[in-house]
């Protein structure tokens, strides 16, 4: 072998105005870390991995169908009382117009709280 299998892996990369060191990247998946009655605590995962340099980004998503109540503390809702085909075994709740707008209301906030505005 004359050299590295992969050459640019540690080499910088620039999207948009962010800088990363290097292309090693994890993409957005629920990891459950950093959470305390459902919601990020003061020890969320993103402290963290800011503190070596790394830099954070933010995955947001609702569980639906999909979300235990042992994690919620309450039956899940979904668009539909359809229940999920794995994992969960709990009919969700049908959401309302209305409820579902408040999600879309939420989602909103959490975006704009995520972008620092």
């Amino acid at each position: 072998m004359s050299g590295p299998a992969f050459p640019l892996l540690f080499s910088p990369l620039r999207i948009g105005s962010l800088r990363l060191r290097n292309r090693i990247v994890l993409s957005a998946m629920t990891t459950g870390f950093g959470f305390s009655q459902g919601a990020p605590d003061d020890e969320a995962l993103a402290g963290a991995i800011a503190s070596t340099g790394a830099h954070p980004c933010i995955q947001l998503g609702h569980g639906g169908r999909q979300v235990s109540p042992t994690v919620i503390g309450e039956p899940p809702v979904a668009p539909s009382a359809v229940q999920a085909g794995a994992h969960v075994r709990i009919p969700p709740r049908a959401l309302s117009t209305a409820e579902t707008e408040d999600i879309v209301g939420a989602f909103g906030q959490a975006a704009r709280r995520a972008a620092g505005r």
